[in-house]
């Protein structure tokens, strides 16, 4: 059973609040933080896989793997081209791009790199600029949200294979 505090849920909205004005007004500064902070929560998730024990470890794996798998499919060229187009997530930010104000003309698709050209490359303010890093925060923050799900996944599965201490079954 999930119990929320109300510092949880506080800190809570204030990420989500934070996520959305980053999706809304995309910078150079707020590309290189979520990019830069995912990196770093992934990191960190494989650091406390190595050295946790228990319920905590099992969080920090699924944490690692599931976030490590999207990252690479959202951010590397993946089968000798890029993979990010056809991941769900890149679709869910296709379609919300309108709603935040930032969707490339249908005469603007262009097809280069995400990372690159979201840092460089194109004028400042320009809808290509502010589109890849649009694409940039969005799939940063779905890369989180996939880590927390997968912690979640890896906790669920901890707990179930405790074994019960006085005989060899599993605990249902």
């Amino acid at each position: 059973m999930f119990r929320f505090t109300i510092r949880f849920l506080l800190a809570l909205t204030a990420a989500i609040c934070l996520a959305l004005a980053a999706l809304r007004f995309p910078t150079r500064l707020t590309a290189v933080i979520a990019f830069s902070g995912t990196l770093a929560l992934l990191t960190g998730s494989i650091i406390g896989a190595i050295t946790s024990r228990g319920r905590l470890r099992a969080f920090c794996i699924g944490f690692a793997v599931a976030g490590w798998v999207h990252a690479i499919f959202a951010f590397t060229d993946w089968f000798g081209r890029e993979s990010g187009p056809i991941l769900i997530s890149f679709y869910v930010l296709q379609q919300l791009a309108p709603l935040f104000g930032n969707q490339l003309a249908a005469n603007m698709a262009i097809n280069e790199p995400l990372i690159q050209n979201a840092l460089a490359n194109y004028v400042p303010g320009s809808p290509p600029a502010l589109y890849y890093k649009y694409i940039l925060v969005g799939q940063s923050l779905f890369t989180i949200v996939t880590g927390a799900l997968g912690s979640a996944l890896a906790g669920y599965f901890h707990a179930r294979s405790m074994l019960n201490p006085d005989s060899n079954q599993f605990i249902t």
